[in-house]
């Protein structure tokens, strides 16, 4: 990881120095783009008591977008990870943008005080916000990255889940019934999944009282799995319905699914969210190495609303 090309080795040591956090939880993370890795455009960190957040990105980066991508990612896994319930941030008056990053991630203003500013020599307004966890958002559908609902919490997946998520997938009366998951599942498909397709926002562990109990996507598809102890209760319609709430209330479009012939179990929790059938072919089951009967299905947002009206 570098620097931008222009410090001097006593700013960038002035900076790390200023950037450390006092006393309790804190750190600090470098921003670099996927395309430079080894070039850092910028810092996003957390600390403090109370405990906030703040971030900068260089202004050759302005304009594109990376300070909310970074900001919501990064406390879309320590918020979480941490127990962190409430987050606060702060900007100056003048600077807008920093505000307008602020309330894509979900923050929301709190107050105005007079705070200072080294650089300016002189006394500036600063607005102040709170992100509760519920309210942080992530991704082009900004859906919640943590959900609560009656019995269960979903929240993010973390590499940490692995063992869990192993013990889950390589029973086969589980995965036989998921149409990409390979049998036997390795820490190898774990992480390629939790790097290539898991995204905040869309991708949660199911945790009920006893804790982990399975995995559910919620975006454009609908995918879920349940370890035996959580199966058989419920689990599944209200992961899947507060999942989806959030969805569709963030602007999200409709959301497909399906299941194998002969699961009656899916096809019921598909049928009580307000799933419709659209087709039936046959689709390649990774873990039984075989093509099996599917049925589809696809849910408008219209149709949820229908469904749970009143409930």
């Amino acid at each position: 990881m570098s620097i931008p090309a222009d410090w001097t080795q006593g700013q960038a040591a002035e900076f790390l120095e200023r950037s450390r956090w006092r006393g309790g939880l804190g750190f600090r993370h470098a921003i670099a783009l996927r395309s430079a890795p080894e070039q850092m455009i910028g810092t996003v960190g957390i600390g403090g008591d109370p405990i906030s957040t703040a971030y900068f990105i260089d202004p050759d980066q302005w304009g594109r977008g990376y300070a909310t991508e970074a900001l919501g990612a990064f406390l879309s896994v320590v918020m979480p990870r941490f127990g962190l319930g409430a987050v606060a941030a702060d900007h100056f008056r003048d600077n807008p943008a920093s505000g307008a990053v602020l309330r894509k991630v979900g923050f929301v203003e709190t107050g105005c005080e007079v705070g200072s500013s080294a650089a300016r020599y002189a006394a500036v307004e600063v607005l102040t916000y709170q992100l509760d966890l519920e309210r942080l958002r992530v991704g082009k559908v900004a859906a919640p990255v943590q959900i609560g609902s009656a019995r269960l919490t979903l929240r993010p997946l973390f590499p940490w889940d692995v063992a869990d998520v192993l013990a889950g997938l390589n029973d086969i009366g589980i995965s036989g019934w998921l149409a990409r998951v390979p049998h036997p599942y390795t820490e190898r498909d774990f992480f390629d999944f939790l790097e290539g397709f898991a995204r905040a926002g869309e991708t949660y562990a199911i945790e009920d009282a006893d804790g982990f109990s399975g995995v559910l996507t919620c975006g454009a598809e609908l995918g879920y799995w349940l370890v035996r102890r959580a199966q058989g209760r419920g689990y599944a319609t209200e992961a899947a319905r507060a999942a989806l709430a959030a969805w569709f209330a963030a602007g999200g479009g409709e959301v497909r699914s399906g299941h194998f012939e002969g699961n009656g179990a899916s096809a019921r929790v598909l049928g009580k969210l307000g799933f419709a059938e659209t087709r039936r072919r046959r689709v390649a089951c990774s873990a039984l190495g075989t093509l099996r009967a599917h049925v589809d299905l696809v849910l408008t947002p219209e149709a949820f609303a229908n469904q749970w009206a009143g409930r």
